[in-house]
């Protein structure tokens, strides 16, 4: 499928990777896990040609939304603008209206 027939321009993707970790322990661990998982994504992130949405971190968001639809955002943008300008449908990884 071409880039630019869906929102998602790395359709063509032979792997869908995704850094995960889950833990029940003290806040002073929480944040050494939660670094763990970040400095993994830095090592992987440089590999890829982008990520899945619904998998982007929610710290950094409009970035990791911006990288998740790459060339695409601004005809997203457009769109989102042209059918909710008011941004009711903002409750998730938000493109916002153009």
């Amino acid at each position: 499928m071409p880039p630019k027939a869906s929102a998602y321009f790395n359709r063509g993707a032979s792997h869908n990777v995704g850094v995960f970790d889950s833990w029940q322990m003290s806040a002073a661990d929480v944040e050494r896990r939660t670094e763990w998982v970040r400095h993994t994504w830095t090592q992987i992130e440089p590999l890829t040609r982008g990520q899945y949405v619904n998998l982007a971190a929610t710290d950094d968001r409009e970035t990791r939304v911006h990288a998740a639809y790459g060339d695409n955002y601004p005809r997203l943008a457009a769109l989102k603008k042209r059918y909710d300008p008011n941004n009711l449908f903002r409750l998730n990884a938000n493109i916002k209206p153009a």
